[in-house]
């Protein structure tokens, strides 16, 4: 596996992975509904997605030339944006490369802290990483409310 910068070219990957994550991984924790409106949601809005791969750091874990997750640094924020990983490299280190070679780039940028709105799906996985819920929150998606927590982790 290779972690890689994004670039605005990698968007349909990007987006069939986050598609795919949702689809699956979340199905435990969200309703086919919530599901359905999180991904439409998110993939109404391609230009938020450019702009973003254009005007932050992110990155790719690719294997064979095939994307199995990625994740999204805003500096100004303090904030992840995005994590996700394909159903096929669950549970394979994906996300744990992602995000340390996330929070290596944060410190080098003096970044105090980190924070991300993680679903209730990703929640376990950043409390094994230090991340703690600072507030659970709920956010609107068409007809839906999905559930989330605002997490923090000091670096």
């Amino acid at each position: 596996m290779k972690l890689l910068r994004t670039g605005v070219d990698d968007l349909p990957a990007l987006q069939s992975c986050f598609f795919a994550s949702v689809s699956v991984l979340a199905a435990k924790d969200y309703t086919p509904e919530q599901r359905r409106a999180w991904v439409s949601r998110a993939l109404d809005n391609a230009n938020t997605w450019r702009d973003k791969l254009v005007s932050q750091f992110g990155w790719k874990a690719v294997e064979n030339e095939e994307v199995q997750g990625f994740i999204l640094l805003v500096p100004q924020d303090n904030l992840i944006d995005w994590l996700y990983v394909s159903p096929a490299a669950a549970n394979n280190g994906v996300a744990t490369n992602l995000l340390r070679e996330l929070e290596r780039t944060a410190r080098t940028l003096g970044i105090p802290h980190l924070e991300t709105h993680a679903s209730v799906t990703a929640q376990p996985f950043f409390e094994r990483r230090g991340y703690e819920v600072v507030e659970k929150e709920e956010i609107e998606a068409g007809n839906c409310v999905l559930p989330r927590a605002l997490m923090r982790k000091k670096l």
